[in-house]
């Protein structure tokens, strides 16, 4: 034994400090195998185990010559993220609230990904429990979609917000149509526009005319980004706009038809490949949906338009065949 105390008085504190954390590690992936052994835990101790865990991940990292305070806040995040991919589901969305709250933007990204991941295994009867913790961790999405913090937790807070609204439940709606603004600007951004479309694709349907706000810039900034370049864009651009098709179609105008009929026929005049199924849904389900009294007179028009124009004609009436 005193040999033991010895060497560990003249082993290096950072050696020792990486000792603990790997000995952490080995010791949460050992104590919690599956939900049912945590499941003996009081909703107090997991608390406290997530909120202690939470603490040392959550450490100024960097702050120590050595990096040994690094070891452990990377150990403790390790632990966090396994801890909470086996708790019982409303602990896990308690804990995911709980490092939300904790302000490390690593320990935030960590619990988003496993939202964005394990939500939908959620039973419906348990998801509907869970509202009020939903929306407070959506407020804090929207918070970190404001400062635009870093790229990677923006993803991760798109990815969960996706999880939320295909499993959205009532009262849900306002946080998640307090989202779209950001998703916009994602969009326009660029950068994060295809995990933004992502999120997007499942709000129409979802909240319906709450939408109705936001729905011409969601066209206007859809239609540019597949012109920009259409095969970088996922199925999620075309779903959007077929979704704001079923879900307030007697809400578009001559503007919005007009869009979506020009896309296609500039698809059609100007390359040799045929529409995407994605594309043919899209214009299909805007033949039969769009008002008559609005889709007739745009077609007349662009007919007009394109019949006038110097471009080549041969492929127009084939195309406008599908209305």
């Amino acid at each position: 034994m005193r040999s033991l105390r010895e060497d560990a008085s003249n082993t290096p504190l950072s050696t020792l400090l990486r000792r603990r954390s790997q000995a952490l590690i080995i010791f949460v992936g050992s104590a919690l195998k599956s939900p049912a052994s945590g499941s003996k835990a009081t909703k107090e101790e997991l608390s406290n185990f997530v909120a202690a865990l939470i603490s040392l991940a959550a450490l100024q990292v960097g702050t120590n010559p050595d990096r040994s305070i690094d070891e452990i806040c990377l150990a403790a995040r390790t632990c966090l993220n396994k801890a909470l991919s086996i708790m019982v589901a409303s602990d896990f969305i308690n804990g995911v609230l709980s490092m939300m709250e904790s302000g490390d933007q690593l320990v935030q990204s960590g619990a988003l990904n496993l939202l964005g991941e394990r939500l939908s295994q959620v039973t419906q009867k348990t998801r509907q429990t869970v509202v009020p913790t939903i929306v407070k961790i959506m407020g804090f999405i929207r918070g970190l979609l404001t400062s635009q913090v870093n790229e990677g937790l923006t993803r991760a807070g798109y990815k969960a917000l996706r999880s939320i609204g295909l499993s959205m439940c009532p009262g849900e709606e306002s946080g998640l149509t307090e989202a779209v603004p950001f998703m916009l600007i994602s969009i326009r951004g660029r950068a994060t526009a295809t995990v933004a479309l992502s999120a997007l694709s499942t709000l129409p349907t979802k909240i319906g005319p709450r939408i109705i706000p936001y729905f011409r810039d969601i066209i206007t900034e859809i239609v540019a980004l597949i012109r920009e370049d259409a095969s970088a864009i996922t199925e999620d651009a075309y779903a959007v706009l077929h979704g704001l098709l079923i879900s307030i179609p007697t809400f578009w105008g001559a503007r919005e038809v007009t869009q979506i009929i020009t896309l296609y026929v500039d698809h059609c005049v100007s390359t040799s490949n045929s529409a995407s199924p994605a594309m043919l849904s899209l214009v299909k389900a805007l033949a039969k949906r769009a008002p008559s009294n609005v889709l007739l007179p745009a077609l007349i028009d662009l007919w007009t338009s394109f019949t006038a124009s110097l471009r080549t004609v041969k492929p127009i009436p084939v195309t406008f065949a599908i209305f």
